[in-house]
């Protein structure tokens, strides 16, 4: 008698079957199945249970089918669904619960809006030349009580915008500058009366200086930048000599402190420009 073929043998998944075994089919896959399901729901969308599923005419004939009440219960089902991840968006209590009550959290929050209203003055001062902003933003950060580091570069900054819009105020935060912090670098670039004027452009004598500072002239390079930063305030130049003039004041080693107070003028001064974030960084 011929030999009967033997039947294809068929792996059964038990609970001795190796990891492979198992994973190579697909409903025995929990993560392929579920995939699976999210890609038919994206092409086909919700189909009901019914011969020739993709024809649309058969789904408009199941949908007609239906009673009113199967309609109801399933508008009900989704609605329930969409309730159920909802339910926190629409509850006060959600809301309340993360509001900060430590009264740590709430000097946190106090110190970062301080200096936030701080930046937003400088913004509107240096990028969009709206005057009256940065006043209200600036005047904002020193009726709060701000941290000790904000307070001069608010007073200064508060200068240069008085200057513009109300001379009368000018005169007056640049006497309280200079009568309250007669030291600062702020009083001191305030009162800067120099005779001396540079010739050529900015960017030529900031290269002029850098140069400088390259031979190790640091003496002479705090003498050029304090002149060219109260001959070219206002530009952008300002800037890149107030970051020089505080890396020479870190290359002397005898005035490290001044070195540490020019580069917060330049961070506080000059947030949003490159030399600003390097100071910061320093």
């Amino acid at each position: 008698m011929p030999q009967t073929a033997s039947k294809k043998e068929v792996n059964i998944p038990t609970t001795n079957t190796a990891n492979a075994t198992v994973s190579s089919f697909y409903f025995y896959n929990p993560t392929t199945v579920q995939q699976g399901k999210l890609e038919f729901k994206n092409k086909w969308g919700d189909r009901p249970l019914v011969e020739n599923w993709r024809l649309s005419s058969e789904i408009d004939s199941f949908t007609k089918s239906k009673t009113p009440n199967e309609k109801d219960a399933t508008n009900d089902s989704k609605s329930n669904e969409k309730n159920t991840n909802n339910s926190f968006r629409y509850d006060p209590e959600f809301y309340i619960a993360q509001l900060p009550t430590k009264p740590e959290e709430i000097a946190t929050l106090k110190k970062d809006k301080n200096f936030a209203n701080y930046q937003l003055g400088i913004i509107y001062k240096e990028k969009f030349k709206e005057y009256k902003r940065a006043a209200t933003k600036l005047e904002n950060v020193l009726e709060s009580n701000p941290e000790e580091r904000l307070v001069l570069p608010t007073m200064y900054n508060l200068y240069k915008v008085y200057q513009v819009i109300n001379a009368y105020k000018g005169k007056e935060m640049k006497s309280k500058i200079i009568s309250q912090y007669p030291d600062s670098r702020y009083a001191q670039v305030i009162q800067s009366n120099a005779v001396d004027e540079l010739t050529g452009t900015p960017e030529d004598n900031y290269e002029a200086i850098y140069r400088d500072y390259e031979k190790g002239d640091f003496r002479n390079v705090l003498t050029k930048t304090d002149l060219a930063i109260s001959q070219y305030t206002g530009d952008e130049i300002v800037s890149k000599l107030e970051l020089l003039k505080a890396r020479a004041y870190g290359q002397t080693l005898r005035i490290w402190v001044e070195y540490k107070k020019a580069l917060n003028f330049v961070a506080l001064n000059y947030p949003n420009s490159a030399e600003g974030k390097q100071a910061k960084n320093f």
